[in-house]
C-alpha cells in the first residue's frame, strides 16, 4: 500500500490569475512512511521550524524562515 499527496498550485482557468498550473503528487510506500516522517521532524528540528509546514516558497521570500537564515542555509534546506 502506498500513501499519497497531491498538491496544485495557480489556476487551471484559461485565461487565469496565474501564468501557470502545476498539480504534484508524491507516493510513499507505507512500509516507508515513519522513517520519512522522522527524517523530515528532524530537519524542521534542525532549522527551527517547528510544527510549521514548508512550501517551496520558503527558501526565498521574506517569511520569518527565509530572513531569520543564511542564503547559503536556504538554499542547502
Amino acid at each position: 500500500m502506498y500513501l499519497c499527496h497531491m498538491d496544485e498550485s495557480g489556476t487551471p482557468d484559461i485565461p487565469g490569475n496565474t501564468s501557470h498550473f502545476i498539480l504534484v503528487g508524491l507516493s510513499i510506500p507505507v512500509w516507508h512512511w515513519k522513517k520519512c516522517d522522522r527524517e523530515i521532524a528532524q530537519l524542521k528540528r534542525k532549522h527551527f521550524l517547528g510544527d510549521e509546514e514548508i512550501h517551496f516558497t520558503d527558501s526565498s521570500c521574506n517569511c520569518h524562515i527565509c530572513t531569520s537564515h543564511t542564503q547559503e542555509i536556504r538554499e542547502n534546506f
